[in-house]
């Protein structure tokens, strides 16, 4: 009989440990997801501002308010904004 119990303890701890293991491997893939994701996120993001910066350099682009509140959009989320 105890040695019946002991199998069972044992083999509830390896489902846990696994379970543990693999949840911190996803950990660890979304981290690296979200480091590759920020730094597309601030490549676009520095194209948005030059192309912003060009408008107000050249007026006759007429660059749409879209452009700004997206550039607006990219930087609060890299700041950690909303």
């Amino acid at each position: 009989m105890k040695i019946i119990i002991g199998t069972i303890v044992t083999k509830l701890i390896d489902i846990f440990s696994k379970k543990s293991k693999s949840g911190e491997k996803e950990q660890e893939i979304e981290i690296k997801k979200i480091d590759e994701f920020k730094k597309w996120l601030m490549i676009i993001g520095i194209i948005f501002i030059v192309i912003c910066g060009l408008n107000e350099l050249f007026p006759n682009l007429q660059v749409s308010p879209w452009w700004y509140s997206m550039t607006e959009k990219i930087i609060n989320y890299i700041l950690g904004g909303n």
